[in-house]
């Protein structure tokens, strides 16, 4: 008999049926001939700032702007070349949040919102004259206000403060002018956040997304298409992200509990949250989901990854193996020792051939390895629940189970080890029984546990183990013979 494997089961404090994600383990819809999905390992992380000068705070976010990774850590607005080299190159205020950047023109470079202030690093000057190498400059003029958000387009860094929506201009872009400010009429919330889509611009208000075209002018140099407007909003300037063909946000209508949408513009956004995505989103406040919430997209080898960031956990939903699985498909990342935290791995940007990642606790950059499994050489925890096994009340007495998978992968010398426990009720777990996954060449290997024993009402399994060679699952065999009574 085999046990499907994707997302499992297992019971809270309420008394409710809740559905648990695999962590550090990533569904992959594809026909094995064992069976039509099967997990593997999430990629890990290895350093990439070989030698990097010791820099205070972490990474704040990151743009690739003329085939070079620019990053903020800190204070410090740095690059990192092909070789892994850190060059600090100037200094921007740090409030602990993201920052946002968009890239303009050749000519106009890299602009960055950092603790509410505007930097350029261009060599364009105030003055008007050039420079001969771009230099972070901070814009000083007195209608920049407090913006909370950026993007260019057609010439112009496009920011929010929260309230108004405002251009710098095309002349120079350290200069504003108050007559170049404009927001969505119909709505009298908060401006959370500006998106660009399609070359139409999207203003994010907490309730609703506005939709604006490119008609220039001497004013503002938007105008609003009313007919296109998206009735729900979004929760922060740091809640949403593009993907390939569309864009995905946090947030919902006044009347709604914060939720996960896509949308490809048209006034449509659809719900990808599952109903535990948002009871985890349900954990937190609306201010805290305003200033953690953050989505990120990174997409290779047919699956496209949106990344939820939050305080204590990050959630990742596949576009394309949803698609094809015709259910959302959710799993969790993760960082810390127990298995009940983060991931520590953000902004991704893809730059001299791979995905280059910032850090959410110090300094450190790194990149995506997918030949190993381990962060930062540390063995990350992995595990999955299975769903509840029932035999209609009738019991079942289990005498083997075989997790079906690509053993005898680890390094020379060592021999990686996984556990099974379960559970009779979703909450109390049993103690963790331990066998090899195999030493180095051993890929004929057959995980087996034969436990011999019987439950009368349901039972749930979860395997669990710290290894740094990847590995995957494709199926969960069991035996055993149905109990009469």
């Amino acid at each position: 008999m085999q046990i499907p494997i994707s997302s499992g089961t297992y019971t809270d404090v309420g008394a409710e049926f809740r559905t648990s994600y695999p962590r550090n383990m990533v569904p992959v819809m594809k026909k094995t001939g064992i069976s039509s999905m099967f997990f593997r390992s999430a990629e890990g992380l290895t350093r990439f700032d070989v030698g990097a000068p010791a820099l205070a705070g972490h990474d704040r976010g990151a743009i690739v702007w003329q085939g070079t990774c620019y990053r903020v850590i800190g204070t410090n607005f740095v690059s990192v070349n092909a070789s892994g080299m850190v060059t600090v190159l100037g200094q921007v205020p740090d409030d602990g949040s993201p920052v946002a950047m968009a890239r303009g023109y050749t000519n106009q470079g890299i602009g960055i919102v950092s603790a509410k202030q505007l930097f350029f690093y261009t060599i364009q000057t105030l003055a008007g004259t050039t420079l001969g190498a771009p230099a972070l400059q901070k814009c000083t003029d007195p209608n920049v206000g407090s913006p909370i958000d950026l993007l260019w387009m057609g010439g112009y860094f496009v920011m929010t403060d929260g309230t108004q929506c405002y251009v710098t201009q095309l002349a120079n872009q350290f200069t504003i002018n108050s007559q170049l400010f404009g927001n969505d009429s119909n709505a009298q919330d908060s401006l959370y956040a500006v998106l660009k889509f399609r070359n139409e611009l999207y203003m994010c208000n907490r309730y609703t997304i506005a939709v604006f075209d490119n008609t220039g002018g001497t004013g503002f140099p938007f105008t609003e298409n009313t007919g296109a407007t998206i009735q729900k909003g979004v929760i922060g300037p740091y809640a949403k992200c593009r993907t390939s063909q569309g864009f995905a946000f946090v947030g919902g209508d006044e009347e709604e509990a914060p939720s996960v949408w896509l949308s490809v513009g048209l006034g449509i956004a659809t719900k990808i949250a599952t109903r535990e995505v948002e009871m985890i989103l349900g954990q937190y406040t609306e201010l805290q989901l305003y200033g953690s919430a953050t989505l990120e997209y990174r997409a290779e080898k047919e699956q496209q990854f949106i990344y939820l960031h939050l305080s204590d956990y990050t959630l990742v939903y596949d576009v394309a193996g949803s698609q094809a699985a015709q259910e959302p498909l959710w799993f969790l990342l993760d960082s810390s020792a127990d298995g009940n935290g983060a991931w520590r791995a953000w902004h991704p940007v893809y730059c001299y051939g791979k995905f280059v990642m910032g850090d959410k606790y110090d300094q450190r950059v790194g990149f995506i390895d997918r030949t190993t499994a381990a962060q930062y050489g540390v063995d990350a925890r992995w595990q999955f629940d299975t769903m509840f096994a029932y035999n209609k009340a009738h019991g079942f007495l289990v005498t083997m189970l075989e997790l079906i998978g690509t053993y005898g992968r680890a390094a020379l010398g060592e021999q990686d080890m996984m556990s099974l426990q379960y559970t009779d009720d979703g909450r109390i777990w049993s103690t963790p029984r331990y066998i090899s996954m195999g030493a180095q060449g051993q890929t004929q290997k057959r995980a087996q546990w034969r436990p011999k024993h019987k439950f009368r009402n349901f039972r749930g399994y979860r395997f669990a183990g710290y290894n740094a060679a990847p590995i995957s699952f494709a199926a969960l065999e069991a035996d055993g013979e149905p109990l009469m009574a």
